[in-house]
């Protein structure tokens, strides 16, 4: 039933056949009788050729989803018979934001292209969206995350384990009143940042600090809602952002208050203006994980990526 799908999906995807026979280099009359094997030995009809532009019938939409599934996997499997040819060869595409992308990942890919330098590696950032739908689609091997995708879709494995922290520019006024609880760079270097025997920030004394947070979605964003929920107030942001980096820079010039991470703060050099603060609250620890489809066939180069970040 499934052995002439690639004439079915041309025909679904240009939602006519005269285009279809056009882009799969066939005649027109060829075209549809190739369908109409499919359709004679389904008994069933794929598509409604009574409307402009043609349309799929109930079993049809039933039919192209089931054709895409099977298309992905030949294609997966093809990659991975490829590459068993060799394994130092192939490619490799990774998803992540702007942030875990110019942070967390430079590190890693220089680790993997010295060892598999013929491996072709392509990196996409984009948002939480974007990101999932390169993944579904099968654009993207791997995604690397925060946020919690469907389990039931994706396979997932803990990479990264990171903790929330408050920033305050120093020449603002209440930086004066949280100061004797700052903490050091060294601190959080040295990662005492994590033990209970540094005194937390009292938040509540920045109630009327000017925040600068993330948008509304964001992970961080939820968890720095959360945060302030819990100390009693929830402040407006002065300014509102897309990127944690943006963030950052705004505090490091004098401009407010910010939620960052200790990721960030361990990898980017930063000035004597920006003063550094613990935060305690369940939601200031945050998991990183590294995402792929779960019914998809794992090339050689895919594998020994997990491997070397694992």
């Amino acid at each position: 039933m499934f052995k002439n799908k690639e004439y079915v999906l041309e025909v679904n995807k240009e939602k006519s056949f005269s285009k279809a026979a056009q882009n799969l280099y066939v005649s027109q009359p060829s075209l549809s009788v190739m369908v109409k094997k499919v359709e004679d030995k389904a008994g069933m009809q794929i598509f409604d050729r009574s409307t402009t532009p043609i349309k799929l019938t109930e079993f049809g939409e039933k039919y192209v989803e089931t054709a895409l599934k099977i298309h992905h996997l030949e294609e997966d499997f093809g990659e991975y018979v490829d590459s068993l040819k060799n394994i130092t060869a192939g490619t490799l595409s990774i998803g992540s934001t702007t942030f875990l992308s110019s942070v967390l990942l430079p590190p890693i890919l220089e680790k993997y292209s010295s060892k598999y330098p013929k491996v072709s590696l392509k990196l996409i950032e984009g948002n939480i969206i974007e990101l999932e739908k390169h993944l579904a689609t099968g654009e993207l091997d791997f995604v690397i995350e925060a946020n919690h995708f469907d389990e039931q879709i994706y396979a997932k494995k803990k990479i990264h384990h990171e903790h929330l922290l408050l920033a305050v520019s120093k020449n603002i006024d209440c930086y004066d009143v949280v100061k004797s609880h700052e903490i050091s760079l060294e601190d959080i270097i040295e990662n005492r940042h994590l033990h209970k025997k540094l005194p937390p920030v009292p938040l509540e004394l920045l109630e009327g600090a000017p925040f600068i947070l993330l948008r509304e979605g964001n992970d961080i964003r939820l968890r720095a809602d959360k945060i302030m929920e819990s100390c009693g107030f929830m402040p407006s942001a002065q300014l509102s952002v897309d990127q944690l980096m943006t963030a950052f820079h705004l505090v490091e010039r004098g401009l407010g208050v910010t939620f960052l991470t200790d990721t960030l703060v361990k990898n980017i050099p930063t000035g004597n203006n920006i003063a550094f603060f613990r935060l305690e609250n369940g939601d200031v620890h945050r998991d990183i994980f590294l995402y792929r489809k779960a019914n998809r066939i794992m090339t050689p180069a895919m594998e020994k990526f997990l491997e070397l970040v694992l």
